[in-house]
C-alpha cells in the first residue's frame, strides 16, 4: 500500500513539473512553396500555395509542433512521357508502345500536409535568440490534381473537369492523374526562427519517401518541395 502510495505521489510530482515547464501555443502559418519531382530537379514550380493551422508543445530547448495546412505544389513539366500512336491511347495506359513522343506536361496537385516537426532551438541570446533547427515526417493527401502542357492553351485534364475534348492531342490525360498515390510519406528538415512576440518563419525542404505515380512514367519520381513559411501564434 505505501509503495502504491508512493508511485501515485511521484506521479503526480511528474505530472506537475512538466505541466509547468510545457507552453502550449497554437497559430497560423502561410508562404511559398517551390515545387518539383526528383526526376526533374531543374524544373521548379513557384507556387503563393500553403496555409493553414498549427501548434506547439515547448519544454524549454525542444519544442513538438504539429501542423495541418494546404499546399500546392507540382512541377513545370515531366519530360520523356511515353505516348503509344496507337487509336486506343498512350502507353502509359495501355502498356503498348508502338511509337515514342517526347512531350512536356506539367502536373500541378493539391493536398492537406500533415507534419510532426521537432524543434530544437540553438543556445543563442540577443537577436538571435528563438533559433532552431527542427525536423519531422510529413503525411500528405492529395485532393486534387491539374495536367497542363506548354504548348496547349489551358490545362489539358484535371481530376474536376475530365479530360478536355476540343484539344487534338494523343492521350488520354485522366489515366496520368488516377495513377497518383493519394496518400504520401516524406522527410521534413530545415532551420526556423521563432521570436518572443510569436512571429516566426520557418525554411524547409520535403523530401518526398513515396513515389508520386504508381505504375506511369516514372515510379522512381517523388515530391520534392522547398517552403518559405511565416507562422504567427499566441
Amino acid at each position: 500500500m505505501k509503495k502504491f502510495l508512493l508511485a501515485i505521489a511521484v506521479m503526480f510530482c511528474a505530472t506537475t513539473v512538466a505541466s509547468a515547464q510545457m507552453q502550449f501555443r497554437y497559430g497560423f502559418k502561410g508562404g511559398l512553396n517551390f515545387a518539383t519531382f526528383s526526376s526533374d530537379p531543374d524544373d521548379i514550380q513557384a507556387r503563393l500555395g500553403q496555409w493553414g493551422v498549427l501548434c506547439r508543445f515547448e519544454f524549454g530547448s525542444f519544442a513538438i509542433q504539429p501542423e495541418v495546412f494546404y499546399s500546392r505544389q507540382g512541377v513545370r513539366s515531366l519530360e520523356k512521357v511515353i505516348f503509344d500512336h496507337h487509336k486506343y491511347g498512350p502507353a502509359f495506359a495501355t502498356g503498348d508502345i508502338l511509337e515514342t513522343e517526347y512531350y512536356k506536361l506539367g502536373v500541378l496537385t493539391d493536398n492537406i500536409q500533415m507534419p510532426i516537426i521537432a524543434k530544437y532551438y540553438l543556445p543563442f541570446s540577443g537577436v538571435l535568440k528563438g533559433s532552431n533547427i527542427q525536423a519531422g515526417p510529413q503525411f500528405s493527401q492529395r485532393f486534387d490534381y491539374k495536367i497542363s502542357s506548354p504548348s496547349q492553351k489551358g490545362y489539358l485534364a484535371d481530376s474536376r473537369m475530365g479530360e478536355r475534348e476540343d484539344i487534338n492531342f494523343i492521350g488520354k490525360f485522366n489515366s496520368l492523374g488516377r495513377d497518383m498515390n493519394q496518400f504520401t510519406i516524406a522527410a521534413s528538415f530545415g532551420f526556423g526562427y521563432d521570436s518572443e512576440s510569436g512571429i516566426g518563419v520557418d525554411l524547409r525542404c520535403n523530401w518526398g519517401l513515396t513515389p508520386v505515380f504508381k505504375t506511369l512514367y516514372n515510379t522512381n519520381s517523388t515530391d520534392r518541395v522547398y517552403s518559405v513559411s511565416f507562422t504567427y501564434v499566441f
